[in-house]
C-alpha cells in the first residue's frame, strides 16, 4: 500500500511539474495572442569585422522581416579593412532604420568583439537589443518571434539560426 501511494506522489509530482513548468510558457504566449500586447521596439546590433561578403546578403533578409514593432539594425564595423563600409552604405541609403557605427581601434584592455558590441549596445536606441553576426542569416520570423516574447515580459530570449559556412 505505501509502494502505491508513493507511485502515486511521483505522479501527481511529475504532472504538477509538466503542467506548471513547461505549459505555463504556451499559455503565456496565447494570453499574448488574446490580449494583443503592444509590440516592444528593438534594435539588432551586428559586429562585423571583413564581412563584405556576408553583410549583404544579412541585411537583405533582415530587410524582409515583418515586425509590427518599431526597429532598427545597427551595423558595428569592427576595424574592417575590406569593402564592408562600402557594402553598409549602400544600404543605407535605401533603409532608413539601418545605421553604421565604423570602430577603427579597440580600447585598451578590451577583447575586440566585445568592446565592438558594447559600442554597438550603447548606440542602441531602444531598451531591448537583439544580437547576430554577419555570418548568421535569421529565420523570417526571427525578430517577430524574439519580440513577442519580450512583449510577454521576458528579460533575456536566447534564439538561433543557422550559420552560413565560409566557401
Amino acid at each position: 500500500m505505501e509502494l502505491w501511494i508513493g507511485i502515486t506522489a511521483v505522479i501527481v509530482t511529475l504532472n504538477l511539474f509538466f503542467w506548471w513548468y513547461l505549459l505555463q510558457p504556451c499559455l503565456r504566449w496565447l494570453n499574448f495572442q488574446l490580449t494583443e500586447e503592444e509590440p516592444q521596439p528593438l534594435s539588432v546590433v551586428i559586429a562585423a569585422r571583413n564581412e563584405a561578403h556576408n553583410l549583404s546578403q544579412l541585411l537583405t533578409e533582415l530587410q524582409s522581416q515583418t515586425y509590427a514593432g518599431e526597429w532598427e539594425v545597427i551595423v558595428v564595423l569592427d576595424r574592417c579593412t575590406d569593402e564592408s563600409e562600402r557594402v553598409v552604405r549602400e544600404i543605407i541609403e535605401a533603409w532608413p532604420r539601418l545605421r553604421m557605427l565604423p570602430i577603427k581601434e579597440t580600447e585598451a584592455g578590451w577583447a575586440p568583439k566585445k568592446w565592438a558590441l558594447t559600442k554597438g549596445i550603447e548606440a542602441a536606441q531602444y531598451e531591448h537589443i537583439l544580437l547576430t553576426d554577419a555570418d548568421c542569416l535569421p529565420e523570417k520570423t526571427w525578430l517577430p518571434s524574439m519580440g513577442d516574447m519580450l512583449s510577454m515580459g521576458e528579460e533575456v530570449v536566447i534564439g538561433m539560426g543557422p550559420y552560413v559556412p565560409q566557401n
